[in-house]
């Protein structure tokens, strides 16, 4: 079969070779790059002092507090600080930090110590993992695998590469196994990183389904859209008249609109236009606070949602999975009785 595909077994060795090597070269790399940097960030360290700093009991907290705390959250620029995370070798802090940061945002907005157990918990998490990321990447591991190798193996017990190519030599349908288990290892690896990222960056974001009825304001004129997606850097919208919707695609084109939600107006420009949706980005990022107004209006209960790289397509392709599941949800009220 082999000789068929015109492929001999040392091209598979190589190919293997090739394959081991380019990912123990990766781990090197992130483990070195880590070890340079690995720090918190400051303003994460400033706002993890600030929620110590809290009392230990739940109940109420002085209004200046909270209006401090509140002040501190709204400095945050979440894109900034996944950057920040992502540079000082500590991005796998992204989620417990998410859930810290929902936590202080209830504090804020209701001076209230509602659960402060869970506060320390999260807090004393932070701090474990975060000693736990920067000790990882303390150089131990290249280190070894650089000691390794000088002496000519690549494993402490001694196995070498020239034993390795004799058994594949006699094995090829071993060589064939070892060649796609490696390759489905690594796409699965990427896969994984990928969805990890995804998932981190919609808790970050704060990115959620949900109802909202909406205006959006073309100059003098109106166009009854409902919001699907909302975040607070921009939302996809589902118009409730598309005929009348599509007479104005020109007008949205070219300059944007602003966003009427009850007494909250947003202006906004168009960034994607699908058959049955489009995508709004914010002129400006709205505060926590504006946006947990604005899903307070939702008709059913808003849900995390990941970021997905597959885009709506004519007709509603793949890309709007997420939407139809939110619709589907949608039937569902927001309070039940």
């Amino acid at each position: 079969m082999i000789l068929a595909m015109g492929i001999r077994l040392t091209d598979f060795n190589w190919v293997m070779r090739s394959i081991l090597g380019a990912v123990l070269s990766v781990v090197c790399f992130v483990n070195t790059a880590q070890a340079q940097s690995c720090e918190m960030p400051p303003r994460l360290s400033r706002l993890s002092a600030f929620l110590i700093s809290l009392p230990n009991v739940n109940g109420p907290i002085p209004v200046r507090t909270a209006s401090e705390l509140a002040a501190q959250l709204d400095e945050l620029d979440d894109q900034t600080l996944v950057e920040l995370l992502r540079k000082h070798g500590v991005q796998s802090l992204a989620i417990t930090l998410a859930d810290i940061i929902a936590e202080a945002d209830r504090i804020a907005a209701s001076a209230t110590m509602t659960d402060h157990r869970r506060l320390k918990r999260l807090l004393y998490d932070l701090n474990q993992q975060s000693m736990i990321a920067c000790n990882d990447s303390n150089g131990l591991i290249y280190q070894k695998i650089q000691d390794e190798r000088a002496g000519g193996t690549l494993f402490s017990d001694g196995v070498n590469w020239e034993e390795i190519d004799n058994v594949l030599a006699n094995n090829p349908p071993m060589a064939l196994a070892l060649l796609a288990s490696l390759i489905g290892a690594v796409v699965g690896l990427l896969y994984l990183i990928d969805s990890s990222y995804r998932l981190a960056m919609a808790l970050m974001y704060n990115r959620k389904a949900c109802r909202i009825s909406a205006i959006l304001r073309l100059g003098t004129d109106a166009v009854p859209v409902t919001i699907t997606t909302l975040g607070r850097g921009g939302c996809r919208i589902l118009p409730n008249e598309p005929v009348m919707y599509d007479q104005y695609l020109g007008k949205i084109r070219q300059s944007g609109g602003v966003f009427e939600i009850g007494d909250i107006l947003i202006q906004a420009h168009v960034s994607a236009i699908y058959k049955d949706v489009s995508d709004f980005r914010f002129s400006y990022r709205i505060t926590l606070k504006t946006q947990k107004e604005l899903l307070a209006q939702s008709t059913i209960s808003p849900f995390y949602i990941k970021n997905n790289s597959k885009k709506p397509q004519d007709g509603g392709g793949e890309g709007e999975a997420q939407d139809a599941a939110a619709t589907e949800r949608m039937s569902k009220p927001k309070y039940e009785a």
